[in-house]
This record gives C-alpha cells, structure tokens and sequence, in this order.
C-alpha cells in the first residue's frame, strides 16, 4: 500500500478522517470517497433511529401511533432508495437496522431552557465533519436528491389532500414525513452544534483572556 493510500479518509465513529492534501488528482477521489463515508455513518445513524422505532411498534397499542411508527420507518427506507437513484452508493447492507450507529446529535428531554438535542461532538471534529458535508450536500448527487425529497414531499400533501380517507393516514404520513428527512435535520443538527460550540469556544476564550494580569500587576 502507497503512502498516499494509507492515509485513512473515511470517518469511524467520530474519528476526524485524515485530509491534509488539496483535492486535486488522485485526491479528488480520496475526497469522494470521504463523501461517500460520511453519508454512510449518516445513513447508519438514520438505521439507528429506526430500529428503536421498530422496538417501539413491538409494544406499541394505540392504532395511530403505529401507524406513525410505521410510516417512519417506510420514510428512513424510502429515503435510502431515493439516495441510491440519486448517485449515491448504498449498498444492501444499509437497508439493514442492524448495521447501526447512535446518532451524534442525541434527542434529551429538557423542557426548561427549550434544548432537545445534544451533541458530545468536540469542535474540532465538528469543524472537520462540517467540511465534509459541505462537500456532501454541494455534491451533485446530493443536488438530486433534494429535489426527490420535494418532489416526494409534495406526491404526500397531494395524497393526503385527494385520497387519505382515514386520520391513521395522516398519522402515517406524519412519520414519513420525519423518517424520509431524518438525515437532513441531521446534518442541521450539526451545523447548529457547530455554531453553539464556537460561541461557546469564544467565551471561554474572552473569559480567559479577562483572567491575565495588565498593567501594574504584570512582573
């Protein structure tokens, strides 16, 4: 193996990929593959929150709920079959909730001051996941399936508004609606953390600087 091949650029549980070079050449196709493992960890995280979900419809009794479950459950799948006619490789694997990851931004229940998420992520490895998803979603794969995502979006108001019949399908709908853009608000998710983790970052550092001696306290 090359010197240059043995650099690791795919993500592995939040581990930072290694990019020191310009994506030119041979590193173009080192940043796609870069791309291409974000999106699967994505993806991966995606399976996560639908297997609780389908945990959840083992005990669940309420028709509407389940009907919810179910539909976004069928949204995180749809989703992945629309990312594979986009460009992007999903292999079958993927489709599997087995393969899995817990998210990096985590749902909390925190009523008081309005947070309900969390990330543990550090900054530096959010500044670098960030950087790679920018390229993900400027990609034009990722261009494609945005427009799937409205044009899908759009084929279930219409249903919802010519031929649901029953309110489980609006409950349905509801869970396919979050399932099929799981993966979007997670990528929100994490712009938003990034922004929240340099701001705290400056006041550590506007608080620390406070704390130096001036004047006639410096020896």
């Amino acid at each position: 193996m090359s010197e240059n091949e043995s650099k690791s650029l795919t993500v592995r549980e939040g581990t930072v990929p290694a990019m020191s070079e310009p994506a030119t050449g041979q590193y173009a196709d080192m940043e796609q593959l870069d791309i291409q493992s974000m999106f699967d960890q994505l993806l991966k995280q995606a399976n996560h929150a639908a297997h609780e979900a389908e945990a959840h419809l083992q005990v669940e009794e309420k028709s509407n709920s389940v009907a919810e479950l179910q539909g976004f459950c069928a949204g995180i799948r749809n989703f992945k079959s629309a990312a594979n006619k986009a460009g992007f490789i999903v292999p079958p694997a993927l489709f599997d909730t087995a393969n899995r990851m817990e998210p990096w931004v985590q749902q909390i229940d925190n009523s008081e001051d309005g947070v309900d998420t969390e990330c543990n992520l550090a900054l530096d490895v959010l500044n670098e996941f960030s950087r790679i998803i920018d390229s993900l979603t400027a990609s034009d794969s990722y261009t494609a399936l945005e427009e799937t995502i409205q044009s899908e979006i759009k084929a279930k108001k219409d249903f919802l508004y010519s031929e649901a019949k029953a309110g489980r399908d609006l409950f349905w709908v509801r869970g396919w609606h979050r399932g099929f853009t799981w993966v979007k608000k997670q990528i929100k998710e994490l712009h938003y953390w990034k922004s929240i983790k340099e701001q705290q970052a400056e006041k550590r550092a506007k608080e620390k600087a406070s704390e130096l001696p001036f004047g006639d306290d410096v020896a």
